[in-house]
């Protein structure tokens, strides 16, 4: 369940990153979670200060490599975002920044990683981090179905799969993230 609290630690801090640049009204700001737990689908997104196309790509497909500095944001080591990998077949991540009319995807293909990431697999033994990541991760940008003046980033992860299917019940996500989330909940 940690890596709900990582989606939601990022997003809290986009969010303090758009209100310190009065971007949009304070009350306006949301952490949206979407369970589907017939699909094996999960979201979260957030409408914080998003990530402009001109770093995007760098930052969606680096590791440990992060911009959070000090403690005014929640995260430091840039691998959080990562967690999803371990429970689900695809990860995406999709990011468009205020003023900009695409959006940048980066899709990590979490089976193949897995898959060269086995303790049977001794040929991608002698794979680097960069390596594994330019055969498992695509990037590109795309025209998003929203308004050139929206900013947000998802996190979608696909046919999540996992132990007792505990990170699609809801009810189990509401009681973590009650305990441990950086923000007010809302349970509409």
């Amino acid at each position: 369940l940690c890596i709900y609290r990582e989606y939601i630690q990022n997003s809290a801090d986009a969010i303090d990153a758009a209100s310190r640049a009065c971007a949009i009204p304070r009350s306006s700001y949301e952490i949206r979670i979407t369970i589907e737990p017939r699909e094996h689908r999960i979201e979260i997104s957030d409408n914080g200060f998003g990530l402009a196309a001109e770093a995007a790509e760098r930052i969606l497909v680096s590791v440990g490599d992060s911009d959070k500095f000090g403690n005014r944001e929640r995260g430091f080591r840039g691998i959080g975002r990562l967690g999803g990998v371990a429970y689900c077949e695809s990860l995406r991540f999709r990011a468009k920044a205020a003023g900009e009319k695409k959006e940048t995807v980066s899709r990590w293909d979490c089976q193949r990683i897995k898959q060269l990431l086995s303790p049977s697999n001794r040929p991608a033994r002698s794979l680097t981090l960069q390596d594994l990541i330019e055969e498992c991760v695509d990037v590109e940008r795309q025209d998003p179905n929203c308004r050139v003046d929206e900013s947000y980033f998802k996190v979608e992860l696909e046919n999540v799969r996992c132990v007792k299917n505990v990170l699609l019940d809801a009810r189990a996500v509401s009681h973590y993230l009650s305990q441990v989330a950086p923000v007010p909940f809302d349970n509409m």
